[in-house]
């Protein structure tokens, strides 16, 4: 194949599954999205790289959604590599269907290298029992945990925050797609991501410029306003609607009468006329002193 100097990921239309598929690239794409990628459903895939400049993320992430492994030459050795690409690596293949749970991380094919592992995830209804699934691949399970989930009692650990940031070390390793999801995080729960900056919040009005919760002591404060807010932009929204139904209204009783006044807004008076001055272009001539007059030439 040519190099031509460009990349386009959506031209890697692999539609054969094969026993492991092995992906040399730094990960960018500069025709196209990265993400734009075909790959069959439970096709292992291991990403290999060289380069020091390349989207790390991107080939993490891409290795972990097909069951692979990513390995980068600029900081193992060929036998490591090797060896990494030779190894059966249990990871975590998610949980069983429940209507109850969402929003799980870490990700579906996430190496898991010890036995402390941590899961975190949005449940509409508690207590729930949801089941973990581990193993090489996810057409290979090879062990079940069951895990009830009741009420948080420990009113000194923050679920809300420590979800936040699984969701955002997740969301980041595709952060061209997950973008504004990634932000939308970081902004609400005071976490710096790729896309934002350090926000210094000195005031509630920070907190409500930034649409950050604030700490527990002006919560109370924080949700009055934004109630407030809401409600300001929803009497807004009505009035708005109000209006244009007045004028819908105006408009089909015109429709039907043509003797009808005309239905619009008023128009715009024509400005009164502005009375002209003529001047004289010819210079006058300056008088320099009493005694002497310049004249025109």
């Amino acid at each position: 194949m040519h190099y031509d100097g460009g990349t386009k990921f959506s031209e890697i239309k692999l539609t054969k599954k094969f026993d492991e598929v092995l992906f040399f690239t730094d990960g960018v794409s500069s025709l196209g999205k990265a993400s734009d990628y075909q790959f069959p459903d439970g096709q292992t895939v291991h990403c290999i790289n060289s380069l020091p400049v390349a989207s790390h993320d991107f080939l993490n992430y891409l290795a972990i959604k097909h069951s692979g492994n990513y390995v980068d030459l600029t900081s193992l050795s060929s036998v490591d590599a090797a060896k990494l690409l030779k190894g059966d690596v249990n990871r975590f293949q998610g949980i069983e269907d429940n209507s109850y749970i969402d929003q799980v991380y870490p990700l579906a094919g996430t190496p898991v290298s010890t036995n402390l592992f941590s899961l975190v995830g949005r449940a509409t209804s508690l207590p729930q029992t949801i089941t973990l699934k581990f193993g090489p691949s996810a057409d290979n399970i090879t062990e079940r945990i069951n895990l009830t989930i009741s009420d948080n009692s420990n009113k000194f650990i923050l679920a809300d925050k420590l979800w936040a940031q699984k969701a955002i070390t997740s969301l980041e390793y595709n952060y061209e797609d997950n973008k504004d999801e990634v932000d939308g995080l970081g902004a609400r729960f005071g976490i710096a991501t790729k896309g934002t900056s350090l926000i210094v919040l000195e005031n509630l009005n920070d907190y409500i410029r930034f649409g950050i919760v604030p700490p527990a002591d002006l919560k109370q404060q924080y949700n009055d306003i934004q109630k407030r807010t809401q409600s300001d932009l929803t009497e807004k929204k009505r009035s708005g609607l109000d209006k244009l139904q007045s004028f819908w209204t105006q408009l089909l009783t015109w429709w039907n009468d043509p003797k009808a006044d005309p239905v619009g807004p008023s128009p715009i008076p024509s400005p009164s006329p502005v009375p002209m001055v003529w001047v004289n272009p010819r210079p006058t001539p300056i008088i320099r002193n009493p005694g002497i007059r310049v004249a025109e030439n």
